[in-house]
């Protein structure tokens, strides 16, 4: 007589659960873990997560929340997620074990944006790392402690927010006998990208309104990164132009000049850089100034990012920004604009020079030229007359640097012969006669 065949029926998913926790609860974690596994129910791994968590096995239920979420967003697993690495974080950090603590919370934070205590956690854990192996005795103790850190992730901007700090306060300190630039510029780089990065200034606002409990307006940080911190960095190099001013230190007043046109060229750029990153991707780049770029080899793939953006919106200012930037003309302008055309000019010459088919460098070296010619005339007619040519032999509309010319040969004249100097009036008289050999005037 035959044997009857022995029916199995499948346990429902409730019993499966509860199977699960059970097993966990005895202790016989891979057992559960493996029925978990082949129950491929979101829910049977959340229990299991949330039994080992109650064992204090704390990266197991981390794993099982993991394998919970890999099947269904199961809002119990998430919520259970979090917990648990902020449990894990905790304990990483009483031993010491920073990366560990910094890796839990922020995969904590990641689960929910909005939780506010573990953003100020996080926070103080990262700039307790920037600093924890620094010496804050001294800058020079503490620079190259967090140069190593750049050096490693070249666009941290917490990083690059304590060494602006550094740097300008060492470049401050030392600019009297030092006069070495270097500090300022690197303290110019950090600056531009820390105030070109979104993402660390919207965690910077978030962090300050959930310390002063009251959110902080958008459009307040907007400004502070925009605009206030950008004049503030302008006005120390104003504050030692008058000082130097005043001693009668030309060759100071003339390098803070310089100065102050070269960070508002960084950080121009750096902002520049942030809004065509916005309009097209660009992997290995992060929104930085000219002087990054140099230090990172990156010129030429900003050169391609900016050109890339124009093929496709030619209008597209910020863009073009970057290719002034590239070269002289963007802190060339920027020389002209702050009423320094004789700096301008020398560093335009040294472009052309280079590179003489290049039309923006000549077109603005003629821009330069007549300002130099125009502030000149009342005091040195020759070198004025002299501007004049050069700028009419770059290209220059030959009408309007002759009339240009004539104008202030004449009023030269004048004055000339007012004070009763008919000898000076006639060497106005020949050298306008030279600049422009067919007037009438």
């Amino acid at each position: 007589m035959p044997h009857a065949k022995t029916l199995t029926i499948p346990p429902s998913l409730t019993q499966m659960r509860l199977a699960v926790a059970g097993l966990a609860k005895a202790g016989q974690v891979k057992r559960a873990m493996s029925l978990a596994e082949r129950s491929q129910d979101a829910m049977c791994h959340t229990v299991l997560a949330a039994t080992l968590a109650e064992n204090g096995q704390l990266e197991a239920a981390c794993q099982s929340y993991r394998s919970s979420l890999g099947l269904a967003l199961v809002p119990e697993a998430r919520e259970g997620l979090r917990i648990t690495l902020a449990f894990l974080a905790a304990q990483a950090f009483a031993r010491q074990e920073w990366s560990s603590a910094e890796q839990a919370l922020d995969e904590a934070v990641s689960l929910d944006p909005a939780w506010v205590e573990g953003k100020r956690m996080q926070g103080a854990l990262k700039s307790y790392l920037v600093m924890k192996d620094i010496s804050v005795g001294s800058y020079d103790q503490a620079i190259p402690g967090l140069e190593k850190l750049q050096k490693e992730s070249p666009s941290r901007p917490d990083v690059a927010h304590q060494l602006a700090m550094l740097y300008h306060r060492r470049a401050i300190e030392h600019d009297s006998e030092a006069r070495n630039d270097s500090d300022w510029e690197r303290a110019f780089a950090c600056w531009a990208m820390v105030l070109a990065s979104e993402m660390y200034w919207k965690q910077w606002g978030e962090t300050r309104s959930s310390i002063y409990e009251t959110e902080i307006p958008i459009a307040e940080i907007e400004r502070l990164r925009r605009e206030l911190l950008r004049n503030v960095i302008r006005d120390i190099h104003t504050a030692f132009i008058r000082l130097y001013g005043e001693a009668g230190r030309e060759a100071d007043l003339a390098r803070h000049k310089t100065l102050r046109a070269r960070w508002l060229l960084e950080f121009e750029c750096a902002q520049a850089l942030e809004q065509t990153l916005q309009a097209q991707a660009e992997p290995e780049l992060f929104a930085s100034g000219p002087l990054t770029w140099q230090a990172l080899n990156q010129t030429a793939r900003v050169e391609q990012l900016a050109k890339k953006v124009l093929a496709l919106q030619p209008d597209f200012a910020p863009a073009r920004v970057l290719l002034d930037g590239l070269g002289a003309t963007g802190l060339a302008r920027l020389l002209l604009k702050d009423g320094q055309p004789d700096a301008a000019v020398t560093l335009l010459d040294e472009q052309v020079k280079k590179n003489p088919q290049e039309t923006a460098s000549r077109e603005l070296l003629v821009e330069c030229l007549e300002q130099q010619a125009r502030n000149q005339a009342l005091v040195d007619l020759p070198g004025a007359i002299a501007c004049w040519i050069r700028a009419r032999n770059l290209g220059a509309p030959t009408s309007g640097i002759n009339e240009m010319s004539t104008k202030s040969v004449l009023e030269a004249v004048r004055k000339a012969d007012q004070a009763g100097n008919l000898e000076q009036a006639e060497s106005y008289l020949n050298a306008g006669l030279e600049a422009v050999p067919d007037s009438r005037s």
